[in-house]
């Protein structure tokens, strides 16, 4: 039920704690609350997902130590649903209880989280200063003024925003911090009173705590807030890499807010670019006065840095980061020859070369009995009876859990990546169990490396020894969400990983390709057929074939003339948009498909700019159409120009907007709305519209289309640039078709070819519009 909310995965018990507190706060509102509107919306859409059974008492003891566990692991900024939860307060239990009906309510009738999450976190703040002892007079005050919970939802916005619009003269001092608190509570309460959203923000404002609202009540101006932040910020920080020149650094990136609230949150970051990234540096104690001191320099630095950090994703075969074939030789040379004095260090040394992972990721791999016991993420390691040693890897990836017959609809396997490590330069079976990282064994290793550059003159590091594997297979065209899997290191094509369901014999052949390179041999065939045996892993929205073809039947169904025009244009759109979406992978967004003017059926071409953020050139792409999709297109321009025939006489305003649809001057795909004169009116399509359309049906993550695509595109042996280049996920200095690339036009001629295949394979053809 609140899952929903939460953008980082949870332990199942964790989650059941969570879940349990919010069926209680629901069942307390319920039981409690006059409000007969609220209570009916809440058996409709959440009793049938709780059991009214559950006690109304709270295990505190389990919600601390969840609050515990998130400070401990610097994860608050991201959990702020999960505090809201976690704080709790006897007198304020009804009031708590409203904010998370509402916040349930608000999300469900405008899918954007965003003033959910800031009054969720408004009313969690003031808890905690509560429990901390701060702020007391202000919460007292607030308290004492706050409307009873329990009454109907019009009286409470009433006197919540009297309140708010005329403080008491003994309030007036606590005004910034009373505003900062119930401002967001009493914004979504209003909205789900008038099921619209009221005083709407430009797109993409995130509130933030400082930031004064009291202009909407007020008309003082207002000139000690923030300034104004848009979009929601990620923020990732890069240790300096002395090796490869790269200094210690923070990306920021800001993304605009979701319209589609089904899509998983890190998902959906990952598969869209940021509307604009930044790079702040952070010298060390080693760095120069002058440039640590000056912002014009460290500017300058920071410029130089982002390119070269551009320059790094090129991975080009001549960077001076990049170790040689002869370093290579020379590094398993010296590992043979010591490997009897320093087992441990040709070891460590041997597994960084041979799994791509650099020591801090190495050393904190599990140990575990067989493949099957390992049921977590991240890296695992096991040695059989007959001392072969298996390299496991599963990435963190949304699970996108589904409930009831959706399961039937969806091939979710978890196998991790199985990696057979070739012979090791001594007895795996010596060292049962991975040493701590510790500065000592670092020592030990640089000194190492360092004997065997003085020896033999390479430039060999432990970070160029860990990044020679991906690079190499990079270098010898394997496809980057491959690598990445191969290397345990998703951000090699993070948003590609997301939509990947790998099979073992594509991860096993890339894989050969390095050791039959370096160690003269390829996996076994016994051991072939054992990991084979095990199922796929990767992407948990893989829709089934079956499915996807009841789907689209489905679809068809509901397409039928004498329910009228407008119902017909309806279901006649949504299924010309499930097909499109499916022969090109459009990312599920408000005006899919931009205007005709992106379209070019002649030399059967699309310009796609499907990005939320639509400012990046990395947002779009031109791609080949799918002979299905012009075949599909062409039908619906003719029933647009039919369509507009019929209405020119009873509704000359929608005839001129699809006039207008014709002309390349307006949105290609709509919706007809009847209004309230019983005229016929054009409404934007949006992803919240879809996911109505099919309900409980196919409640399914509405980009379910891009997992099924690029999946079937791998299986189909399609470059991985290529699919890069069509799904939107080439990462930057690696965009297909810019200056100096290699691909060419056929690549996507044959993708398109491709995807009218899997089309007749799922019996899906183009349909003939209105009187066609």
């Amino acid at each position: 039920m609140i899952s929903r909310f939460f953008t980082i995965e949870h332990e199942k018990s964790v989650l059941d704690v969570l879940e349990l507190r919010a069926a209680q706060l629901t069942l307390n509102l319920l039981n409690s609350s006059c409000d007969e509107d609220i209570k009916s919306s809440m058996r409709e859409h959440y009793l049938n997902k709780i059991d009214a059974s559950l006690p109304l008492t709270t295990d505190q003891v389990l919600l601390d130590q969840v609050r515990i566990d998130l400070k401990s692991n610097q994860k608050m900024t991201h959990s702020q649903v999960e505090l809201f939860l976690c704080f709790s307060s006897a007198q304020m239990i009804g009031w708590q209880s409203l904010i998370l009906v509402t916040s349930l309510e608000h999300r469900r009738l405008f899918e954007d989280p965003t003033r959910s999450l800031n009054a969720m976190n408004a009313f969690r703040l003031l808890l905690q200063n509560k429990e901390e002892n701060e702020k007391l007079l202000e919460i007292a005050a607030l308290e004492k003024s706050l409307p009873n919970p329990l009454q109907p939802l019009e009286q409470i916005v009433i006197k919540l925003t009297h309140y708010l619009k005329n403080l008491p003269a003994e309030h007036q001092k606590y005004q910034t911090y009373i505003l900062q608190r119930l401002l967001p509570i009493r914004r979504i309460l209003d909205d789900v009173l008038v099921e619209a959203i009221k005083n709407p923000r430009p797109k993409g404002v995130l509130h933030t705590e400082g930031q004064d609202d009291s202009k909407q009540l007020s008309d003082q101006p207002n000139t000690h807030g923030k300034p104004t932040q848009r979009g929601n910020f990620n923020t990732t920080n890069k240790l300096a890499r002395t090796d490869d020149e790269e200094a210690a650094h923070t990306v920021i990136q800001e993304f605009t807010a979701k319209t589609d609230g089904t899509l998983n949150d890190l998902e959906f970051r990952s598969d869209n670019a940021p509307d604009s990234s930044f790079i702040t540096l952070a010298p060390d104690k080693k760095a120069p006065a002058s440039l640590r001191q000056s912002l014009t320099l460290s500017a300058i630095h920071a410029k130089t840095v982002a390119s070269h950090i551009e320059r790094n994703e090129k991975r080009l075969i001549t960077a001076t980061n990049q170790i040689t074939r002869y370093d290579i030789k020379c590094l398993l040379a010296a590992l043979r020859q010591r490997a009897n004095e320093q087992p441990q260090v040709v070891f460590i040394l041997y597994l960084m070369f041979v799994t791509g992972r650099r020591l801090e990721q190495l050393l904190q791999a599990k140990k575990v009995r067989g493949i099957s016991s390992f049921s977590s993420t991240g890296d695992a390691y096991t040695i059989n009876q007959n001392k072969d040693t298996f390299w496991l890897f599963r990435p963190n990836l949304p699970k996108h859990a589904l409930t009831g017959n959706l399961k039937r609809l969806v091939d979710q396997q978890t196998s991790p990546v199985i990696l057979p490590l070739p012979q090791a330069p001594i007895d795996s079976g010596l060292l049962s169990e991975l040493p701590e990282l510790s500065k000592e064994i670092r020592q030990k290793l640089d000194d190492f490396v360092n004997d065997i550059n003085r020896e033999y003159k390479t430039k060999l590091t432990m970070s160029r020894i860990a990044d020679f594997l991906s690079n190499f297979l990079h270098h010898q065209g394997v496809d980057d969400v491959i690598n990445a899997l191969v290397s345990g290191n998703p951000g090699i094509q993070e948003a590609g990983t997301y939509y990947h369901q790998y099979d073992h014999a594509t991860v096993l052949t890339a894989y050969e390709i390095f050791t039959k390179e370096f160690f003269a041999a390829g996996v076994q065939e016994d051991l072939k057929v054992f990991i084979q045996n095990h199922p796929n892993g990767g992407s948990q929205l893989i829709v089934k074939q079956q499915a996807v073809a009841a789907l689209f039947a489905h679809l068809i169904s509901k397409i039928d003339s004498s329910q009228g025009i407008a119902e017909f244009h309806n279901a006649y759109t949504y299924y010309i948009v499930h097909l499109l979406n499916l022969a090109t992978g459009h990312r599920p967004v408000r005006d899919p498909f931009d205007d005709l003017n992106h379209i070019d059926l002649l030399n059967k071409k699309i310009f796609i700019s499907d990005k939320e953020s639509r400012f990046t050139s990395s947002s779009a792409r031109s791609l080949v159409l799918p002979e299905i999709a012009v075949q599909q297109i062409t039908f619906y321009l003719e029933h647009l120009k039919r369509l507009q025939l019929l209405l020119h006489s009873i509704n000359p305003l929608l005839a001129d907007a699809v006039d207008m649809t014709l002309a390349g001057k307006n949105r290609l795909f709509f919706l007809i709305e009847e209004n309230e004169l019983g005229q016929y009116q054009m409404q934007p399509l949006a992803p919240r519209h879809v996911k109505k359309y099919l309900g409980a049906l196919f409640d399914i993550p509405t980009n379910w289309h891009r997992h099924y695509l690029r999946t079937a595109m791998a299986n189909h042996n399609i470059n991985g640039e290529l699919i890069d280049s069509w799904m939107g996920h080439a990462k930057i200095g690696q965009e297909g078709y810019s200056s100096y690339s290699g691909l060419s036009m056929l690549g996507l001629q044959k993708i398109a070819e491709t995807i009218d295949g899997l089309m007749e394979e799922l019996e899906i053809k183009a349909l003939a519009g209105w009187g066609q």
